[in-house]
């Protein structure tokens, strides 16, 4: 018989506050790497600013990240992470699909590398979906998520529509004043 947990181990605390250190996307690509560099020490955030193009270079990824890269990046500058992910390599709902495809060739052989080496050089990576309260305890116990998403699938519950960020933040019911999160809103 499993052992019954106890409300301060099941419950989900009401708020969840963290001081980053806001970092802008600098191109159309980088958005994953700008999420990095949020939870990167400054130290290694301005090794990794100062050395950006040859740090592409050297991880081959040049303009074109994908989950997977972002993690070696991780690995790279120390920080310990588990990536969870509902598909392991390439989703194959990503054939066909016009941004993709622009891609897809170029990038396949290297995700899917990525992946078959991940656990022999120390990278935790999960096949699993998270459930919202599952981020919310990983957040209030051990710290940031990096949770990667094409905005145009976000729908908002509140108004039920698709939004774009900019509309969707007078959905959520926390003040979005702090710097941090009004640019990550505007």
């Amino acid at each position: 018989m499993a052992e019954r947990k106890t409300d301060s181990e099941t419950r989900v605390p009401p708020i969840v506050e963290m001081q980053l250190f806001h970092q802008s996307q600098r191109f159309s690509w980088d958005c994953g790497i700008s999420c990095v560099m949020m939870v990167l020490p400054q130290q290694k955030r301005a090794q990794l600013l100062a050395n950006f193009p040859e740090v592409c270079a050297e991880e081959g990824f040049g303009k074109s990240t994908w989950t997977i890269d972002l993690c070696y990046l991780l690995k790279r500058y120390q920080i310990q992470h588990i990536y969870c992910t509902i598909t392991i390599g390439v989703h194959p709902g990503y054939h066909g699909q016009a941004f993709y495809d622009k891609i897809l060739d170029k990038d396949e052989d290297r995700v899917k590398r990525r992946f078959a080496e991940a656990e022999k050089l120390g990278l935790q990576v999960r096949q699993m979906k998270l459930s919202t309260e599952d981020m919310v305890k990983h957040l209030a116990k051990s710290g940031p998520i990096i949770l990667l998403t094409n905005a145009n699938l976000l729908n908002c519950e509140v108004c039920k529509g698709n939004r774009l960020a900019i509309e969707l933040r007078n959905c959520f019911p926390w003040s979005v004043s702090y710097h941090g999160w009004k640019r990550a809103f505007s």
